[in-house]
């Protein structure tokens, strides 16, 4: 038995799959399936679809209608969408989607397009593949009424946004609005769903919720996240911190001690301070401010910034809900430094726009570890095997410690979709046998902020659009800088003997290059979320002895050690920015 098998083991993993649990497993996955492929049999999408064509063309129709359904109909159905159902991806989506932008927008063309009825709103993925914006409608679902995505029920700041793009309208027959579905990101969509009353919801405060539900609705990230911030301070009794992803934890934290003392003040003077903020925002706002000194001169008594100094600041506060996988797992120690090692960390879900991959199986103890969702039906695309229909492996015969791409089919009416995702199985549930999966990597590198992705393919075309600027690039290399608030792509390069002195606007042409061939960072700039690149020159030869280096620590052979087109690890970072000679 491995390490990691005998680690999984201990934490009361299943490392491989008995007989008995593993029918269990496939006799409920194809439960599952059946009713996905049942329900959204009477979709636009179904019948319409060159994907489907042969599915369409092998399942019998009563098929499709049974109610009272036994193991072997659903088996024959489920084996028949396994044999002639590809992989899909946005392009297959797009025609159908895009009837919901049409100048008019008629409510018969979009009804049971995807799936059955109208969409409870359509998500859009803020252009994350660096590319035009994904956009899926996402429909009713009970899941998201309940636990871990419900708000909890005491005293907690959510640093949340919900502000949509637009309403979409849509019309009868005779040209009148119907109804309107919000056109919003995943996070804010669903918290307008959990929102009963929207109107209600945009001029109250939720009893447990220290921000008022207006602050969610500012549009700049920076005065959104110190509103919160500044609505935070004033509540002492916080239990619970619930964010999107680290990374804002990381930017309302370096808020709070940048503006320490001008906050404190507001809360002493009871006036909202004019950092950020409009006139507007601040007439809207300070009805739910208050006047507290007593609170003022105990934050005042508190010394910023050392170690553990949140947990006076709040000290009731014990757990911190956000995505800390992937690319965000380098904040870990700095949220552990501020907030203190006794602070649990919950990463409570797996979730990408398309698909719910998973939830939380050990929050207190992982913060990297995931049941899979057995409300969709989730396939395993094997990476050491080509591409094709046969590596599709499915959840009863997926082996501990291997890594496979997660492949969806949904009941939003995705149809094995690809999300790009890598997991590593890291064991099974004991009482059910599905899954548990470790998030790795998106297929492609990438640098993610907030909801802005840049895909490696991104950074290298930007190292050779400045190549034309700087001269010659020998090599390079990227982090997320986090020098900044907010932070921002950060680039480190090494030139070559051709370079010439750099012009002093080449920044800023960086920055035009960026918002020109990538939709998510020119929203994200518009909305004050991501600041202008930056470039910094690294010593002739440092990578060179990067190698030498790792290759000394690892015992690697020299052909080894590659240097990634992304840094994630701390140490390396700092290895780097030491040896940077300028910086542009």
């Amino acid at each position: 038995m491995s390490h990691s098998e005998i680690s999984a083991s201990a934490k009361g993993y299943a490392v491989s799959l008995p007989l008995a649990l593993r029918r269990t497993l496939q006799l409920h996955s194809q439960r599952q399936l059946a009713q996905i492929i049942r329900q959204n049999s009477q979709t636009t999408f179904f019948q319409e679809s060159s994907l489907l064509s042969t599915l369409k063309s092998s399942i019998k129709l009563e098929e499709l209608f049974l109610v009272l359904c036994s193991e072997n109909e659903d088996q024959s159905l489920t084996d028949t969408f396994l044999r002639s159902v590809p992989c899909s991806s946005q392009q297959d989506y797009h025609p159908f989607v895009s009837r919901f932008f049409e100048p008019t927008c008629y409510a018969s063309s979009v009804n049971n397009l995807l799936a059955p009825g109208l969409p409870d709103f359509i998500a859009h993925t803020s252009g994350t593949s660096g590319g035009v914006p994904k956009i899926f409608p996402k429909y009713h679902n009970e899941m998201f009424l309940t636990s871990p995505f419900a708000m909890p029920q005491v005293p907690y700041c959510r640093l949340s946004n919900i502000q949509h793009a637009r309403m979409i309208e849509l019309v009868d027959g005779e040209g009148r609005v119907i109804t309107s579905i919000p056109l919003c990101t995943l996070s804010a969509g669903f918290a307008l769903t959990l929102t009963s009353n929207q109107q209600k919801a945009s001029s109250s405060k939720a009893s447990f919720n220290s921000s008022p539900a207006d602050v969610s609705f500012i549009p700049s990230y920076m005065s959104c996240l110190f509103m919160h911030a500044q609505f935070a301070l004033l509540d002492s009794s916080l239990v619970v911190i619930q964010a999107n992803y680290a990374s804002l934890v990381i930017d309302f934290l370096r808020i709070l001690e940048e503006y320490w003392d001008i906050m404190i003040d507001a809360i002493e003077s009871g006036r909202l301070p004019e950092i950020y903020a409009t006139d507007d925002q601040i007439k809207l706002l300070q009805p739910h401010f208050r006047k507290d000194t007593q609170r003022a001169q105990a934050l005042r008594n508190i010394l910023k910034g050392k170690q553990g100094w949140l947990r006076e600041v709040w000290p009731s506060l014990s757990i911190l809900k956000t995505v800390t996988s992937g690319g965000y797992s380098s904040s870990i120690p700095k949220l552990y430094y501020h907030f203190g090692q006794s602070i649990k960390i919950h990463s409570v879900y797996y979730m990408a726009t398309e698909s719910t991959v998973g939830l939380a199986y050990d929050p207190d103890n992982d913060t990297n570890i995931y049941k899979v969702n057995d409300e969709e039906h989730i396939e395993y695309l094997a990476l050491n095997n080509s591409e094709g229909e046969a590596t599709i492996v499915q959840a009863w015969d997926v082996v501990c410690n291997e890594k496979y791409e997660i492949i969806s089919t949904t009941r939003d009416g995705l149809w094995r979709y690809r999300l790009g995702d890598v997991v590593e199985i890291a064991g099974f549930d004991p009482v059910d046998g599905q899954p548990l999966v470790r998030y790795v990597e998106r297929r492609e590198a990438s640098i993610r902020i907030g909801s802005v992705l840049i895909s490696e393919k991104e950074l290298q075309v930007a190292i050779t659009y400045l190549s034309g600027l700087l001269g010659d690039i020998s090599e390079f290399t990227s982090m997320i800088d986090e020098r900044l608030v907010p932070p921002t792509c950060g680039l480190l390069v090494e030139l070559g003997g051709a370079s010439g002195i750099p012009s002093t606007n080449v920044r800023q042409q960086l920055h035009q290059h960026f918002l020109i061939t990538n939709p998510g960072y020119k929203k994200a700039v518009d909305s004050s979320a991501i600041e202008m690149p930056t470039i910094q020159i690294l010593h002739p030869g440092t990578f060179q002895e990067y190698r030498a280096w790792k290759t000394s620590l690892t015992d690697a052979a020299i052909g080894q050690v590659k240097i990634p087109s992304v840094l994630m690890a701390q140490d390396a970072i700092d290895w780097f920015t030491k040896r940077v000679s300028s910086e542009i």
